[in-house]
Parts: C-alpha cells; sequence; structure tokens
C-alpha cells in the first residue's frame, strides 16, 4: 500500500515540475507574432532598394528628347541629331522665342531691331551686328513643313540657358533667373523619384556634390542634379544656402519714336489728287491735331506694288501748320490677296522698299498700316511684315502705326504684343461695334465697346503708352424693312421682339450733325441711354424703321474720358469732315 502511494505522490510531483503543453503552444504562437512586428517594423523603416530607370522617368526613345522649362516638363519634345538638340519652330515660339521666321525662300529670319539675321539652309554658322558665331551644327532643318531649329541658335538671342544631357536625351532650360538654393551631401545617399524610403531610387549621389534644392519638405528636399529631378532626405544635406543666378542678357532693346504729347491723330479719306488740295477748308474749325493720316495708299497687285495720291506739297501744308503727316496704307482691293503679298519673300521686300521710298518722296512723318483682311493663316507672314518695315522706319526715323480691331473679335494671329514692342503706335479701332450686313442694329461705339477695346489691348501687352483709341465721327443710320417690302436677295432676319417678324436690315454712315438733323427732320427728340453713354432716336416712315445712336459731344466726351483715364498716348478719329465742330473744344480738353 505505501509503495503505491509513494508512486502516486512521485507522478504528482513531476507533474508539478513540467508545463502544461497550451501554455507551451501558447508561447510560441506569441514567440511568432512578435517576429511578425518585428519583422513589420523593420521592414517598414528599411530603405527601398528597388530603382527606377531613367528611361521610365523621362519616357524618350531614339532621338526623342525630354524639354523641361524651368523645372516643368513640357508637353512637347524636341530632337537630338549630331549632338545638337532641336524644337519645332512653332514649340520655340509658344515656349522660348517667337521672332523666329521661316522665309519663301528656305531660310530662317530674326529680327533685330536694326537688322533682319538671315540663316541660310545648312548653315553652321550665324552672323549679326558683324560678328559670326559658330554653332558647330546646322542652325535649323526642315522634314516636309516642319521647321526645327537648333537650340543653340535659339539661346543665341534669347535670355536663357541650355543644360543638355543624354541616356536617356533630355534638357532643361530655365528662363526664369534670380535666388537659388543649393546644399553639399553630407555622405553618400540616394535620390529617389518620390519623398520616401519606399520610393524607387533614381541615382547614388556621393558624398559632397552640390544638389539645387527645388522645395522643402521638411524630412525631404525636392532637388535637382545631373539632370533628374527628385527627393533626397534632410538629415543626408548640408545646411542649404542662398546664390543669385544672373539671367544672360541677349534680348534686344527695341527702341521706338514716342512723341513728347498726346496723339491727336485725324484720318483724311482721300478719294483722289483734287482732295489734296482742300486740306485748308477739311481743317478749319478744327484745333489741337497735331497728326494728320492721309489715306493715299492701296495695295495694287500681289507684287508689292500700291496706287498713291500722295503729295508733297499737302505735306509741306500740314507742316507748316505743326501737323505730322503718317500716310496710310490699306489693303482694300478686292483684286489683291493679302496672304501672297505677305507670304512671299520678294513681294513682301518690294512692298517694304516701295513703302519707304514713297515716304520719302512725299517728305513723311511715318506710316499707318490699315490691313483689315488679315487671316489666321496670313497672320505669321503679316507679323513678319511689320516687324521688317519696323527695321527700315527705325532706321530711316519715320513713326509706324498698326490698326487694329478690337480684341473682342479675336484675330489673335496679328499678335497685338509684338505690335506694342516693335512698332511705335498701336491704334485701336473703337467703333463698328454693330456693322454693316451684321445681324442687328446698334451704337456704332457705345462706352462698354469703347473702354473694353482700350482695358483689351492693355491686357494683351500693349503698353498704355503706345496705345492709342480710335473713335467714330460717324454713326449708322439704321433701316429696318419688313419682309415683304424687301429688296430681291436681301438678307432676312428674325428676331423675337421685333415688330416684323422677319425683315430686312441695312445701314449707311452718317457724320454727327447729318444724323442729328435727320431726327430733327422727322420731329424725334432723341433719348441719352445711360449705359451706351449715347442719344437715341428712331422714326417710322412709309412702314419702315429707322434707328440712330448718336454720336455727338456728350458721346464723345464719354469715351475721351476713358482715354484719359487709362493714360494712353492719345486718340484718333475717323474721319476729318463728318464731325461737329464743337468736339474739338472737347477732344482738347482730354487731349492738350
Amino acid at each position: 500500500m505505501s509503495e503505491r502511494v509513494e508512486q502516486m505522490r512521485r507522478r504528482r510531483q513531476r507533474r508539478q515540475r513540467g508545463i502544461p503543453p497550451v501554455f507551451i503552444g501558447g508561447a510560441l504562437v506569441a514567440v511568432a507574432l512578435i517576429a511578425i512586428v518585428i519583422s513589420i517594423v523593420v521592414e517598414k523603416y528599411r530603405p527601398s532598394k528597388e530603382r527606377m530607370e531613367l528611361t521610365e522617368v523621362f519616357d524618350v526613345s531614339g532621338e526623342e528628347t525630354a524639354l523641361y522649362l524651368n523645372r516643368d516638363r513640357l508637353d512637347v519634345t524636341g530632337v537630338c541629331r549630331n549632338g545638337a538638340v532641336y524644337v519645332r519652330m512653332e514649340d520655340a515660339a509658344a515656349h522660348l522665342n517667337r521672332r523666329f521666321y521661316y522665309n519663301s525662300d528656305g531660310d530662317v529670319r530674326y529680327m533685330l531691331p536694326e537688322e533682319i539675321v538671315r540663316i541660310l539652309p545648312g548653315s553652321t554658322s550665324v552672323t549679326s551686328g558683324g560678328n559670326t558665331v559658330d554653332l558647330g551644327h546646322e542652325a535649323f532643318f526642315t522634314e516636309g513643313e516642319t521647321v526645327y531649329l537648333s537650340l543653340s541658335l535659339i539661346e543665341m538671342f534669347s535670355d536663357m540657358k541650355v543644360q543638355v544631357y543624354t541616356e536617356p536625351n533630355r534638357v532643361f532650360i530655365m528662363t526664369d533667373f534670380g535666388l537659388r538654393k543649393r546644399a553639399e551631401t553630407k555622405s553618400g545617399t540616394q535620390m529617389r523619384y518620390r519623398g520616401g524610403i519606399k520610393s524607387p531610387i533614381l541615382l547614388d549621389v556621393a558624398a559632397g556634390e552640390q544638389v539645387e534644392i527645388l522645395e522643402d519638405l521638411d524630412d525631404w528636399q525636392e532637388v535637382f542634379w545631373q539632370g533628374c529631378i527628385g527627393y533626397i532626405r534632410t538629415k543626408d544635406l548640408k545646411e542649404a544656402e542662398e546664390w543669385m543666378e544672373a539671367a544672360p542678357d541677349r534680348t534686344p532693346v527695341f527702341s521706338s519714336i514716342s512723341r513728347d504729347h498726346a496723339i491727336c491723330l485725324a484720318w483724311h479719306q482721300v478719294f483722289s489728287a483734287s482732295d489734296n488740295e482742300n486740306l485748308a477748308s477739311y481743317l478749319e474749325g478744327t484745333s489741337g491735331i497735331n497728326v494728320l493720316s492721309p489715306t493715299w495708299y492701296s495695295l495694287s497687285d500681289n507684287a508689292g506694288n500700291f496706287t498713291s495720291l500722295a503729295s508733297a506739297a499737302y505735306v509741306e501744308e500740314a507742316h507748316r501748320r505743326g501737323i505730322e503727316v503718317w500716310g496710310l496704307l490699306d489693303d482694300f482691293n478686292s483684286e489683291i490677296d493679302l496672304y501672297t503679298v505677305l507670304s512671299s519673300c520678294q513681294s513682301r521686300e518690294a512692298l517694304v522698299r516701295n513703302l519707304l521710298a514713297a515716304a520719302g518722296e512725299a517728305g513723311l512723318d511715318g506710316i499707318n498700316i490699315d490691313f483689315e483682311h488679315v487671316t489666321e493663316a496670313c497672320g505669321p507672314h503679316f507679323v513678319e511684315f511689320y516687324r521688317e518695315l519696323s527695321v527700315e522706319c527705325r532706321k530711316a526715323g519715320l513713326v509706324l502705326s498698326i490698326d487694329n480691331f478690337v480684341p473682342a473679335g479675336g484675330r489673335a494671329w496679328v499678335d497685338r504684343a509684338e505690335q506694342g514692342l516693335v512698332t511705335d503706335y498701336v491704334i485701336v479701332m473703337g467703333y463698328d461695334e454693330h456693322w454693316n450686313g451684321g445681324p442687328r442694329a446698334g451704337s456704332t461705339a457705345s462706352f462698354a465697346f469703347s473702354e473694353n477695346g482700350i482695358l483689351d489691348m492693355i491686357a494683351d501687352d500693349v503698353p498704355a503708352e503706345k496705345l492709342v483709341n480710335g473713335l467714330p465721327f460717324y454713326t449708322r443710320v439704321w433701316l429696318e424693312t419688313p419682309e415683304a417690302d424687301a429688296e430681291p436677295g436681301a438678307e432676312i432676319i428674325q428676331e423675337a421682339n421685333s415688330i416684323y417678324g422677319r425683315y430686312a436690315l441695312s445701314s449707311t454712315a452718317a457724320g454727327m450733325t447729318a444724323a442729328a438733323n435727320l431726327l430733327a427732320d422727322h420731329g424725334v427728340t432723341p433719348r441719352w441711354l445711360e449705359e451706351e453713354q449715347q442719344y437715341y432716336g428712331e422714326y417710322e416712315e412709309n412702314g419702315r424703321t429707322t434707328r440712330i445712336w448718336l454720336e455727338d459731344v456728350r458721346s464723345l466726351e464719354a469715351k475721351m474720358s476713358v482715354v484719359r483715364d487709362n493714360g494712353i498716348a492719345g486718340a484718333a478719329f475717323w474721319k476729318l469732315g463728318l464731325e461737329d465742330k464743337a468736339v474739338w473744344e472737347v477732344i482738347g480738353k482730354y487731349l492738350n
């Protein structure tokens, strides 16, 4: 019995000394969980060793070249050929320098203030100002209708710096200069694709390398180094320092002829040579006019020739009265094709040459260009025309002015900003808000239309000190004729608020006095329209309605106040002879 008891006692002791199996299993699970947690924590803070190929970053192949402007990737690419980088001319114009022009003769031209630089096909050097620069490669080449300009050529005439890298091809172009930040790496580190240790590695960076700091992101710095933009940990960089990166000074300065008084220009419509003899009568009762622009010249063919009604005696008479003469050239001849005239190197150069000769013969003080049929396709050639003309006018001391429709009509292709740079005065024709043949009757030049024309031109980078506001001395007499009484072939208009429902609309131009007399003769007392800042009158006669938005002293004064308030160069008036003589006192109050 005692033996059995002893055995049981020993078994109980053994059980007490051992660890229950369930406890052993739990311990193993805990150990495993701890290992997993440690592994997760370690993995979380372990920098990734994954690498990202630069070909994946820049996504270009072969000759294709990634383009960066001020560290921002452009949505266009360039071409790397024979060790040189080229960009399409239209891309250069949009982002770098818009003054290059591909000529019909196959050469590239670039305008300087007193010189047109000509670069022939296959040329590896460029001569300007008597100095020749060897580019070491073709200045440009063409593929089909696409012109590729060398970046070295563009850089030669632009305030920019270019850094070229290969494998893969990429170019960084700087045009925005000033204060910069840089830092030196403390020890060997990596530049990563994004800020964070798990982002792929782009480049290994040795200790002592200088990197440009683009943005401080606390624990990480966005940097530029070796033609790459990436991220380096802040702790791997020494304290950043600032430096001033100076811009190169290559952009030419265009001098302009600027009068020390406000411009008060009157266009004088000349129909025949004999009209020149009546200048004294046209000027009778006027005051303050310091520029006359007679409509003497009109394009006559596609070869750069024009008809002329010019008179040296007219100019001498104007000069005796202290008035300058800026001869006007128009494109109103329906037989000519303006695109043909301006896109041809020969006809464009002939036109410039003929204009300078005509100005010299007549003794002109300036030239006024009134081209109103510039299509979008013609735009680049029109811009090149007035660039080339400006060079010759600058040499000859002639004032060059360009007439423009108000920007509300579009026509961005006439490049108003370029006009504001290379010409002396830019004139906005702030009239024909509602035009003959248009869809509805209305004011020729309401207050808002005139004011917006000025503001939009300034917004288009035309300097206020070069801007002249064109104002009308005329209005339109609008006639609404019921459809039943309309002339055969007349355009029929339908408006919901019309008493006719459908009617034909036509108009004729009338001077200030004639339009006012027309209302008076029909017993109409016009009412003032506050929004338009004009008097308005209408009457019915023979089943037809006549509507007139008057131009008079009061409406003109309202628009002249905008000229004064915006500090622009002056005003121009179409046309001499249509005004109420009382307007000259008002004009003088704002311009003299």
